[in-house]
């Protein structure tokens, strides 16, 4: 039975004369899959990069139709062992994963490095600022990112967010089960859920060895940082920290005060941000070399 989100995603593709396409890319033991919506207009490329316990749809679906109908074309795919991928999850292997989606857009799909976006919801947000340094793209957009897995002593709170009309209106979108990520809804989705907090303690071992605020000194991409005031999971004195070690001087915070962890990517204000500076700033970029 084909998900609810996955039936609305295609629909409106087809609707919008959206191309779709399915590769496979060769990467650890099992295949990954790369999906490819090319919009008409086909402006520019968006990889979106899914955050811990969710997948390469969650929780980005409205944004994806936003952009499509934009003109923007997008690609997607799974972290390990979440989702589709059923390799061992860790920050270096979904490194070195983003790393060939980023060669694999550029070699098999002909999407020029000024054309090439990187939008990372959470820890994909610690990956795109992971990637940054190597300058192998146009631009990066951060939601939520941490530079090191340390929760505010209050995150269990977060869920409650979720109880907001921004986050209700995702079931539009999304099946129940799908909307409200709690663990006793996403065991039989997520393999990497039946040990999350394993390997929640080895990728907070992990974020800091990679020593992400020394790393993205050297970053000279434009920057488009959105992070929530009230954030539980990633505390917003990180986003702080992160802006100010930035090393790209084209760099462009978004921090609403009323957003959330869980929250923030299904309010309108900060996905129409998303669409501006996509529309506004990312033009810069073609002055990269």
């Amino acid at each position: 039975m084909v998900q609810k989100h996955i039936r609305i995603l295609r629909e409106f593709c087809k609707k919008e004369n959206v191309v779709i396409k399915e590769f496979n890319l060769k990467k650890g033991k099992y295949p990954t899959k790369i999906i490819h919506f090319k919009s008409i207009q086909n402006k520019r490329t968006l990889v979106f990069i899914h955050g811990f316990k969710c997948d390469k749809y969650f929780p980005f679906v409205e944004l994806f139709m936003n952009t499509l109908k934009e003109g923007y074309s997008v690609i997607l795919f799974d972290l390990p062992e979440h989702g589709e991928n059923k390799n061992v999850f860790s920050l270096k292997e979904s490194a070195n994963l983003l790393s060939k989606v980023i060669s694999f857009s550029k070699r098999k799909l002909g999407v020029q490095k000024k054309d090439l976006i990187l939008i990372g919801q959470s820890i994909g947000g610690f990956l795109a600022l992971l990637e940054s340094p190597r300058n192998s793209v146009a631009g990066i957009i951060t939601i939520s990112a941490p530079y090191k897995i340390n929760p505010n002593f209050f995150f269990f709170l977060e869920p409650f967010s979720l109880m907001g009309p921004d986050s209700l209106r995702q079931l539009n979108y999304y099946s129940f089960r799908y909307t409200f990520p709690f663990r006793f809804f996403r065991k039989n989705i997520y393999s990497v859920v039946a040990n999350s907090k394993k390997r929640a303690k080895e990728m907070e071992k992990e974020a800091i060895s990679y020593n992400l605020l020394n790393r993205i000194k050297k970053s000279r991409i434009p920057l488009l940082q959105i992070h929530g005031k009230l954030d539980l999971f990633v505390p917003f004195s990180q986003a702080k920290e992160i802006n100010e070690n930035y090393g790209g001087k084209d760099k462009k915070k978004c921090f609403p005060f009323f957003s959330n962890h869980l929250n923030i990517l299904f309010k309108r204000r900060n996905m129409d941000k998303i669409l501006d500076w996509l529309g506004a700033r990312v033009p810069e970029c073609n002055k990269i070399s």
